[in-house]
């Protein structure tokens, strides 16, 4: 690990230890494990989070699925207004005074198992359609400030010198 990778890494184990003391994975295991039913493979949550947007899909990985997936063919759904508000509450919880929250999440769940979260900030996220502006990834940073060594490069640039300062 080198030095600029360990603001990124003490982030994910940051946010990690705290989506594992929180009851909203189990939660968002239940919202997904309908899913799973006639013959499903996995079912996968991914998409992105900032200021009020939330953008997440559900991917079925199953036998009959239209679009060609890591588990074979999958379906893509959008996300119900419960699992919208599970990811919302997950990124609430996760969020720490001095490393900020995650931006992008990834859910799966496989049948017997249980769901397995990873959560990112490492990139801006391209699921945002349309993308940020400089002024709301400004307004973002406001809502949810960090301290400036847990910026990531590509945020940093877009807030300026003037935010950073002020």
């Amino acid at each position: 690990m080198t030095t600029a990778d360990a603001p990124t890494d003490a982030r994910r184990q940051e946010w990690a230890r705290r989506l594992a003391v929180s009851t909203l994975p189990a939660r968002l295991e239940q919202a997904m494990r309908p899913f799973l039913a006639d013959g499903a493979t996995a079912v996968a949550v991914s998409g992105a989070l900032a200021l009020r947007r939330v953008q997440l899909v559900v991917e079925v990985h199953h036998p009959a699925g239209e679009i060609a997936g890591p588990w074979g063919p999958m379906t893509r759904l959008p996300a119900s207004q419960e699992i919208e508000e599970l990811v919302a509450g997950l990124r609430r919880s996760s969020c720490s005074r001095q490393m900020g929250t995650w931006l992008r999440l990834h859910a799966w769940l496989v049948p017997g198992g249980t769901v397995e979260i990873h959560v990112d900030d490492s990139s801006e996220p391209s699921e945002l359609d349309p993308p940020l502006s400089d002024l709301e990834w400004q307004m973002e940073w406001f809502l949810n400030r960090r301290e400036a060594d847990h910026i990531p490069p590509w945020w940093r640039a877009k807030l300026g010198s003037e935010a950073l300062a002020g």
